[in-house]
């Protein structure tokens, strides 16, 4: 009786922010895009450089462009999970943990027994709660959030992108007046990012346009950054002039632009999205082994990686291929087509479900699985 009431008492001191938080303070850690992770101080945290003495010995300086993310080890337990969240697209579970970790950092403050993070939170947790606002639609809420991060913190690691989220949400809420006035802001920015800002702000022009189905309009001014050293400008830019020809109705030169695209040899995210809009021209079609091959092509030969900023290009790619699968099977005569063609829809279903278990498809592709796989199977 004396241990279970030991245990109890312990499992209730443990949820108190004292008890929860006394532990060591892990090494940082810098995550790179290529390369393993670095671990140890992080003594530079900017949009223009990112300092840390490593645990293995001497000190490393980093271009904010090739790390993937900064860990401190100090951070909240709710600010972890907060993270996990964000990478699993769950936003609001994401706002409640950050709501948490700033709730636990508010009422550890006085509380010199508790390991409390350092003055990297402050503006790690507005550009997250803002990021996760503009994820639910709360636009209005995200705006000030990026806005405040540039006010109070103007060397923060996340400069360039508060300005570029903050273009997003304009154009999302397609407030061209707001944008206009949002760009004399960008006037004043440092002149290292100045020029970039400059051709984000035509991109989500051309975004407008398109959403106005002023589609030549448009893909003047996406061609133009189409080709941009900026690689997720690029890749946007190029989704957006696929997207004008196939507005404009335009086969021929969406063909032609498309493999000009491929063939060039460019970075996988954008032969990725070149061989998706094929597959989807000749789905349009109905010409499904034409398409089948350039689905393939795109899971397979022109998967971006984990880290990819069009990684639902990717997941959409199986799903259609997937799909694609399904219908000759249906279509098929031969008993012999008709069932591998059923355990090739089978399979693919079941591979989106795994790769992708946070995505837009999951549920679908779990349950097409199912049905399509031989009784007795998970």
């Amino acid at each position: 009786m004396n241990r279970i009431l030991l245990t109890v008492v312990a499992v209730a001191l443990a949820s108190t922010p004292a008890l929860a938080q006394k532990r060591k303070r892990t090494p940082d850690r810098v995550v790179l895009k290529i390369g393993a992770p670095i671990d140890g101080t992080v003594q530079k945290d900017t949009w223009q450089t990112v300092v840390i003495r490593s645990t293995a010995g001497g000190t490393r300086t980093l271009r904010p462009a090739d790390v993937e993310r900064v860990i401190y080890g100090d951070q909240p337990p709710a600010f972890r999970g907060a993270m996990e969240s964000i990478r699993q697209e769950k936003w609001a579970g994401a706002l409640s943990s950050l709501g948490s970790a700033q709730d636990y950092v508010d009422s550890a403050r006085k509380d010199k027994t508790v390991l409390k993070p350092g003055k990297w939170f402050a503006e790690y947790i507005i550009y997250w709660r803002g990021y996760c606002l503009l994820k639910v639609a709360q636009t209005g809420n995200a705006i000030r959030q990026f806005n405040r991060l540039r006010k109070e913190y103007p060397n923060s690691r996340f400069l360039v992108s508060t300005y570029e989220q903050t273009l997003e949400a304009l154009r999302i809420t397609r407030n061209e007046a707001a944008m206009a006035k949002f760009e004399k802001e960008i006037d004043k920015a440092p002149s290292s990012i100045r020029s970039g800002l400059k051709g984000n702000v035509e991109v989500q022009r051309a975004e407008l346009l398109y959403n106005k189905k002023k589609y030549r309009q448009a893909k003047i001014l996406f061609e133009k950054h189409s080709r941009s050293s900026n690689a997720a400008l690029a890749t946007q830019a190029t989704m957006g002039v696929i997207r004008c020809l196939s507005g404009l109705k335009d086969a021929r030169a969406l063909e032609r632009y498309v493999k000009s695209v491929i063939s060039s040899g460019q970075k996988p995210e954008l032969m990725l999205i070149a061989s998706n809009a094929l597959g989807d021209a000749a789905l349009e079609k109905r010409k499904f082994s034409e398409a089948r091959a350039h689905f393939v092509d795109s899971v397979v030969k022109y998967n971006p990686g984990r880290k990819s900023s069009v990684l639902r290009e990717h997941e959409r790619a199986i799903y259609q291929l997937a799909q694609i699968y399904e219908t000759l099977s249906l279509e098929a005569r031969a008993l012999p087509a008709k069932k591998a063609l059923k355990t090739m829809a089978a399979r693919t279903y079941r591979e989106l479900s795994i790769e992708y278990a946070s995505g837009r498809w999951y549920e679908k592709a779990a349950a097409k699985a199912k049905s399509l796989e031989p009784r007795g199977k998970n």
